[in-house]
């Protein structure tokens, strides 16, 4: 299963198609519009916390800041599965095009107020619509070949990261401009005084628009498919090989493969969006409580060196690490790497030098985004490879709902906890909440090495392959006896009299005695 990717993808050529290019750059494009709404608040959350009059300092925004990060994925998590079987029924594209619009109105709302509980409000409800991400990866995954998906995904990361690159910078750029650029000379009563935070938003909202006007030409109009939706009872079957229960969350929950997969992308999203909200947090905070006390634009040139990071390394190394290692190597060597990262990044507040501390953030927070951006478009592979084709969209929405749950706790629960420790006293400090994230990215790791190595392929290819080894970190399942397999037979018929392979053999005892037993057990 390890070498049968890579055999596949080596023994191909990647003849791409004009339609091909132009649906994975809009895709792409989808995706990074998504992401950039996400990322042009991070380095100014602390900064329009302050604003909005919540807080008085660049210490407390941390009790505050989670609520506005956390409402999207609230939002999300409460209609990520609908959209996932509304999706089965009729088409991604559908899906897309709404969230796109979602996207507009939220961008027009926060770049017009200033008040915290109506930008809660705006994220929450673009939340309830974006599932941007979760539509991409399915429909690179259904409309192309197993030989091109990781080239598509490693777009898709690439896209990830050209918005780690331009979401921060526009934040933290074009934010406050009355305030950071004195020089300008922008009188106090003028537009982009009155509305510090216009500028940052409205570029998100007009580069969605020209997205969404792509969306319309160029992603496939037979995306759009008209067949009834999947009963309980279909999306309960996953596989032969899976001992799923029937019910729709409950198969993908308990099956093995897609609870394995669910587990791990919860993890490592927890960990990586606890630390996108408290980085800017403790980077913003004063020095004397352990902060970095750097400004926005600080923040979002840091954030924008490890986006222009990303970008490179999806584009050339990460297809040839899935072809040589494959998805699940990826995925386990590249936890296993950013969690001791997460652990030093807290050395950069030891001195006060800024030639030290821009070292250690160079080495620990964007070299671990870097690796991290490798995970997750590892992890988009596996989460296809999970289930079969016609149930992708229901599986993706629910794990985008449980997901959702760990992005929502996370932040709410580390955000407070880091801006209490920068007061707490000793041995609590501000690498409390580090510790956390890189125990989190510890389990994921354990859970990584739990998956199958035929998540490597997609169900339907992994099923014509001998089946493998047990993991090691698994326990192995129980072996049934002929007798019990007989008895479970006639309990689960639901006909008075047992169908059997053989209608000229006749049961005499339900233990197996009679030569029927065999056809009994058979069936």
């Amino acid at each position: 299963f390890g070498s049968a990717r890579g055999a596949m993808t080596r023994g191909a050529k990647e003849g791409w198609s004009r339609e091909e290019r132009a649906m994975v750059v809009t895709l792409c494009l989808c995706g990074m519009t998504s992401a950039l709404f996400q990322t042009v608040v991070t380095p100014l959350m602390a900064f329009f916390v302050m604003d909005s009059g919540v807080c008085d300092n660049l210490v407390d925004p941390g009790y505050y800041a989670s609520f506005v990060t956390s409402a999207g994925h609230i939002g999300r998590g409460l209609t990520s599965f609908g959209w996932g079987r509304y999706s089965d029924r009729h088409g991604r594209v559908v899906v897309i095009e709404l969230a796109l619009t979602g996207i507009v109105v939220a961008s027009l709302v926060q770049s017009w107020t200033l008040s915290f509980g109506l930008a809660i409000a705006a994220r929450f409800g673009c939340g309830c619509l974006d599932q941007t991400w979760s539509m991409v990866k399915l429909l690179a995954a259904e409309r192309l070949p197993t030989e091109k998906q990781a080239t598509a995904m490693s777009s898709l990361g690439a896209a990830y990261g050209m918005a780690m690159l331009l979401g921060p910078a526009i934040g933290g750029v074009l934010a406050r401009p009355a305030v950071e650029y004195p020089l300008l000379g922008i009188p106090p009563d003028a537009l982009l005084a009155r509305r510090p935070y216009l500028l940052p938003h409205l570029t998100v909202a007009t580069v969605t628009l020209v997205t969404l006007g792509m969306a319309r030409l160029f992603l496939p109009a037979d995306s759009r498919r008209r067949e009834p939706a999947p009963s309980a009872a279909e999306y309960g079957s996953l596989g032969a090989s899976e001992d799923a229960p029937t019910g729709c969350c409950s198969a993908f929950c308990c099956a093995r493969k897609p609870a394995l997969a669910t587990a791990f992308y919860t993890l490592v999203s927890c960990a990586e969006f606890t630390e996108d909200v408290v980085f800017p947090l403790w980077a913003a905070a004063p020095r004397d409580v352990g902060g970095l006390a750097l400004d926005s634009s600080q923040i979002g040139l840091l954030l924008a060196i490890a986006g222009a990071a990303i970008v490179p390394g999806q584009l050339l190394l990460f297809p040839t690490a899935d072809r040589e290692l494959g998805t699940l190597g990826v995925m386990r060597y590249g936890v296993v790497a950013t969690a001791p990262l997460a652990l030093l990044m807290p050395l950069a507040a030891v001195s006060d030098q800024p030639a030290w501390t821009w070292t250690c953030l160079a080495i620990t927070k964007v070299f671990r985004l870097f690796l991290a951006e490798f995970v997750f478009s590892a992890q988009g592979i596996a989460s296809n490879n999970a289930v079969a084709v016609e149930r992708r969209g229901a599986y993706l929405g629910v794990q985008a709902m449980i997901c959702a749950i760990g992005r929502i706790f996370g932040p709410l629960l580390c955000a407070p906890l880091f801006a209490w420790s920068l007061r707490a006293p000793p041995p609590i400090n501000y690498s409390t909440t580090f510790i956390l994230i890189t125990a989190q990215l510890v389990a994921a790791g354990f859970v990584a090495f739990a998956m199958p190595l035929s998540i490597n392929l997609p169900l339907e290819d992994a099923a014509k392959l001998a089946p493998e080894p047990p993991s090691p970190l698994l326990p192995p399942p129980r072996s049934r006896s002929s007798s019990y397999t007989s008895v479970t037979t006639l309990k689960r018929s639901r006909s008075p009299q047992p169908l059997f392979l053989d209608e000229t053999a006749q049961p005499t005892d339900p233990l197996g005695h009679h030569d029927g037993a065999k056809d009994l057990v058979g069936l």
